[in-house]
């Protein structure tokens, strides 16, 4: 029997940039009209007002859930989708 705590997230990895990228793509695909003409990537050393320091990598790893479970925890785009069309659909 297995015990603890897990922090749950959906598969894989993302960087901020990609992920609000994703999203932009999404949105345009459904239909739903922006103003937005293009994002563009800064690093993240560029910011200055984090409130805490930040790691370069902090992705989670769903290993060990679906290990113990033996659910197979989606990839975050399929989660990102999902949402955005019960939102905006």
């Amino acid at each position: 029997m297995w015990g603890g705590v897990l922090h749950l997230c959906n598969s894989g990895a993302v960087s901020w940039f990609d992920y609000a990228q994703h999203i932009v793509e999404i949105l345009r695909e459904i239909g739903l009209s922006m103003r937005l003409e293009r994002l563009t990537p800064i690093h993240s050393n560029s910011v200055d007002k984090f409130l805490a320091p930040r790691p370069l990598q902090t992705a989670l790893s769903v290993d060990a859930y679906q290990k113990h479970t033996g659910i197979v925890v989606p990839p975050w785009q399929q989660a990102i989708r999902r949402h955005l069309e019960y939102l905006f659909s």
